[in-house]
């Protein structure tokens, strides 16, 4: 052969090579002349790209599992596995590989995972135990690449159930013993609950580190799109209970390991904030088992309470991984670049490799900055800060990175608050104050484990918006030009399967309307179910014409282009949108919100009424129906409240200096008002060391 040109290419070069033959000689002659093949002819010149390569290791492989019997063949199952791993590295998210790959891919993952399935059915805790150190980690690296990754093609492409495992009830699982739900997890991915693992006794198990470590990480899995309540209460559960575990085996916490478990944790909260729920005590769990272990990893002394002389400035701190443009800033950047210097000496703790001129802006007004590329190096950081001396310490954005939330278990400064760059509680004992706005519910003290501080007017200033590139318009789109067009640019994760009916209904009941979804994130984000389940139901309407569903856009001034050519904003719920939402205000556009009890659900509802207007707040679906429907039917509505928004957007929630001085009064009220001595929880081992943290050193 020349080369590869097709499918049919790759079955005639198996054939010319006799694969058949040599899978069929394995069993008497061993499987070495089969992997010295694959060897050769996956660096065969023929293939013209990796892509190519990718696809025939995917086949090849998948013809060996075909001659591998689970029951005596455990070892070369293994070597398949290690090879195919080794040579096949699958991205993080399937959608980025093309068609022919994802459907190879897929072939073989299907093919593997019933191997495997007949392998752990037949095996027991002991005979994992035997596994070699490699092989226990490519175990947990496939799991984590293919059977627990909701962006693998398993389980992007895969709906169909399989028959013969359909028969299986959870009780066949459990019977296997922890290799069986092993097995189940790979079927199961996001259905841990159903079967009722107790982590106290999987951890006292004879079942390798590994597989505990599997079984945890199901636990903690719930999908990023398409999320439902029940993975959110799955998570509720579990967390508690495996962070009681885990302080119960203390051989398990080397720092590699509980940063590891954070990390899952706090993915899987993230994704949970998104369903919905007050997670506040199974965050809490949470936050008192991170404080507990990053103590015990370095006791520190209780920083010191300083005593500020009459117009000495406050020394006031911000730590975060998301200083670059990014969301985060856009929120907050205003507190850094209007800061009254008189008052406050400012320091910056900026963290990871990202650098741009948001984080230029962020260097040229701080009075001292530090940035710390190695998020390994913790010791660097914590000294950094310690020595830094602060009076406050405010962390933007906690629960969207590990590093962050670990350190934040640490009492780093007298003080210390979370702002709303993330919109749930941290549930750490070491942070005092969450610093919200007015939008937040009268109860809303019961959704936070930290003391809730509103400030006037949202609590904050957004940044200015960029200039908008010119988008897509309407003609390019198909939209009528007298077409009243409401628009959603939030992130695809916000898009709740139970809201979709709500746009179809909306088309339904305004014949003039057209619908316009453009999710906010990667190209490779937006889930195809969403698309295919949306465009489902408008078209069982019989309005399928007039919703449109546009790919990501990776220029994000590019999307306020897109924004120039609507007419209405539609918010999510009930995690609504921020940034998304400012940049609609600013473009004029009215918004038709829902407000509910959480925090993330009022955000819309807020920045309307700081602009005056009560139009576009609903408190159900139904009103959410028909507040669009009436601004679809009534062209004075809209240009009223439109132009009301863009006489007072920017004097109102873009005015960075109008916002400071609440904002810096409040700071100086919790020094002031600051007792001498801190909350008992606080309070930790005494040590002389100028270093305290050195003996943890980098993680690894």
């Amino acid at each position: 052969m020349q080369s590869i040109t097709g499918p049919e290419s790759y079955l005639e070069l198996f054939n010319e090579h006799n694969l058949a033959g040599l899978l069929n000689a394995a069993a008497s002659s061993g499987w070495q002349p089969v992997w010295d093949k694959f060897e050769e002819l996956y660096h065969h010149p023929l293939f013209l790209n990796d892509e190519q390569k990718n696809i025939f290791a995917d086949l090849f492989m998948t013809s060996c599992l075909s001659s591998i019997r689970a029951r005596g063949d455990g070892p070369i199952l293994w070597q398949l596995m290690e090879k195919w791993s080794s040579h096949r590295k699958l991205p993080d998210r399937s959608p980025a590989l093309s068609q022919a790959e994802q459907t190879t891919a897929l072939y073989f993952c299907l093919r593997l995972r019933d191997k495997l399935r007949e392998y752990f059915f037949q095996t027991t805790c002991s005979d994992l135990s035997s596994l070699t150190p490699d092989q226990q980690m490519l175990a947990l690296t496939l799991w984590q690449q293919i059977f627990l990754n909701t962006f693998s093609p398993l389980h992007l492409l895969w709906d169909k159930k399989d028959p013969e495992i359909s028969k299986l009830t959870i009780s066949d699982w459990c019977l296997k013993g922890y290799p069986g739900l092993l097995a189940a997890s790979m079927y199961y991915p996001l259905d841990a609950d159903d079967f009722s693992i107790d982590p106290d006794t999987m951890f006292s198990s004879a079942l390798p580190v590994f597989g505990k470590t599997i079984l945890m990480r199901w636990m903690l899995n719930l999908p990023y799109f398409n999320g439902e309540m029940k993975h959110r209460d799955k998570l509720v559960h579990y967390v508690p209970k495996l962070c009681q575990s885990l302080a119960k085996h203390p051989e398990f916490l080397t720092q590699v390991y509980f940063v590891s478990f954070i990390q899952e944790a706090m993915t899987g909260f993230w994704r949970a904030s998104y369903i919905g729920g007050n997670n506040c005590p199974a965050l809490s769990a949470m936050g008192d088992f991170i404080s507990a272990t990053m103590n015990g990893f370095c006791p520190l002394p209780p920083p010191k309470v300083n005593r500020r002389k009459p117009g000495e400035r406050l020394r006031v701190g911000y730590i975060s991984r998301n200083l670059y443009r990014q969301a985060v800033s856009y929120y907050m950047i205003n507190r850094v670049l209007h800061h009254n210097k008189d008052d406050f000496e400012l320091f910056i703790f900026s963290l990871g490799d990202y650098s741009d001129q948001f984080s230029q802006m962020y260097k040229d007004n701080a009075d001292h900055y530090h940035k710390f590329s190695n998020l390994q190096d913790f010791s660097s950081i914590i000294n950094t800060v310690l020595g830094s001396q602060l009076d406050i310490l405010i962390f933007t954005d906690i629960g969207m990175d590990v590093v962050t939330y670990t350190l934040a278990g640490l009492r780093l400064a007298p003080i210390q608050c979370a702002m709303v760059g993330h919109g749930t509680t941290t549930g750490l004992p070491t942070i005092d104050y969450y610093i919200s706005g007015d939008f937040e519910a009268p109860t809303a003290q019961t959704q936070y484990r930290e003391k809730l501080l509103r400030l006037p007017n949202l609590g904050a200033a957004q940044y200015l918006p960029d200039e908008a590139l010119p988008g897509i318009s309407r003609v390019d789109l198909g939209i009528p030009d007298d077409a009243v067009l409401f628009i959603s640019c939030a992130n695809g994760i916000k898009h709740r399967a139970e809201r979709e009916p709500l746009y179809v209904e909306i088309l339904r009941q305004a014949p003039n309307a057209w619908v316009l979804i453009k999710p906010y994130t990667t190209p490779d984000g937006l889930d195809v179910r969403l698309a295919k389940r949306i465009k489902k139901l408008a078209a069982d309407a019989g309005v399928a014409d007039r919703l449109l569903i546009l790919p990501a856009i990776a220029n994000y001034r590019s999307v306020l282009g897109l924004l120039s050519i609507a007419d209405i904003q539609l918010d999510t719920y009930p995690y609504g949108g921020w940034t998304t939402n400012m940049e609609a205000l600013y473009s004029g556009l009215p918004i038709v919100t829902q407000e509910g009890e959480l925090s993330r659900s009022r955000w819309g509802a807020g920045m309307l009424r700081a602009l005056g207007i009560e139009e576009g707040i609903a408190a159900s679906p139904e009103e959410f129906v028909g507040w669009a429907v009436k601004f679809a039917q009534d062209a004075a509505l809209r240009w009223r409240v439109s132009r009301q928004i863009k006489g007072r957007v920017e004097a109102t929630l873009f005015n960075g200096p109008a916002a400071q001085p609440a904002f810096e009064e409040l700071l100086k009220s919790l020094v002031t008002n600051q007792p001498h001595s801190l909350p008992p929880e606080t309070v930790q081992s005494d040590t002389s060391d100028t270093q305290p943290f050195k003996k943890l050193g980098s993680l690894s």
